[in-house]
């Protein structure tokens, strides 16, 4: 989860310039249309960090 936000974010931002060259868009289009899923995976990662038994239950 960690590494698909950092894939996302600028500088390495790898997603984002393939998302570019796929649609078409500027890198700040996509970087915007982006930004609201990073903020929820931001919020998501801290969930996992702090209570783990989240991801665990999925290995029961």
């Amino acid at each position: 989860m960690a590494s698909e936000i950092g894939f996302l974010t600028p500088p390495l931002g790898v997603n984002l310039f393939v998302a570019c060259n796929i649609s078409g868009l500027s890198l700040e289009a996509v970087a915007r249309a982006v930004f609201p899923f990073i903020v929820v995976m931001i919020f998501a990662l801290i969930a996992v960090i702090l209570l783990p038994s989240i991801s665990l239950v999925l290995l029961r």
